[in-house]
């Protein structure tokens, strides 16, 4: 890592920045894209949002209620709803959702133009209504090169690590607990020994 990253936020391109990269990677988002983005304040989510904002994508996200303050305060200037009928239907290009929630997804469904895509890094298995959509999902690895490019952005400030919590080592069953019994807001980190 570059002196000016901590290993901390290095822990956290793992199943954090990696998934977003290979999710933005899969889909190929475009400068002026239109992107609903459902679940922007974990891990996953917030380095996916991080990472459409600097392809230019034009970013809705859909945000649950409890969390919608939080989005809000990492991200002063995004687009955040609660409710999926506050997004027009069949203006998205993509739907990019790191939640999981089936009943969510075929909802979404609606907002996709003709031809749309719907990327899940949650539910492998989601079966899509639409015959005119794509739907989505894989779990590859992304190269050494975009892990390096990873690791750039996080040196340059253009990506932020957000980190909710850092925990002793010892300390495991009590992340995992706070992990279970919390809303989503960014990675857990355990601290390895110095």
């Amino acid at each position: 890592m570059p002196d000016n990253v901590s290993l901390e936020a290095g822990a956290t391109i793992f199943g954090g920045a990696d998934t977003a990269m290979m999710m933005v990677k899969s889909v190929g988002v475009q400068k002026n894209d239109d992107v609903l983005l459902i679940g922007a304040s974990g891990g996953i989510g917030s380095y996916l949002y991080q990472m459409l904002i600097s392809l230019e994508a034009n970013v809705i996200i859909l945000s649950s209620e409890r969390s919608r303050n939080y989005t809000q305060m990492i991200f002063p200037d995004a687009k955040v709803v609660t409710k999926i009928k506050d997004v027009d239907n069949k203006s998205i290009k993509f739907v990019l959702d790191t939640a999981g929630n089936e009943s969510l997804l075929n909802q979404s469904e609606s907002k996709l133009l003709d031809g749309g895509t719907l990327f899940t890094s949650a539910l492998p298995t989601y079966h899509k209504l639409r015959l005119d959509i794509h739907s989505v999902f894989n779990n590859l690895p992304i190269s050494p090169k975009q892990y390096k490019k990873i690791i750039e952005m996080l040196s340059k400030g253009t990506l932020k690590a957000q980190i909710n919590k850092v925990f002793e080592m010892n300390d495991v069953k009590l992340a995992q607990h706070y992990e279970d019994e919390t809303a989503s807001r960014g990675r857990i980190v355990l601290k390895i020994n110095d």
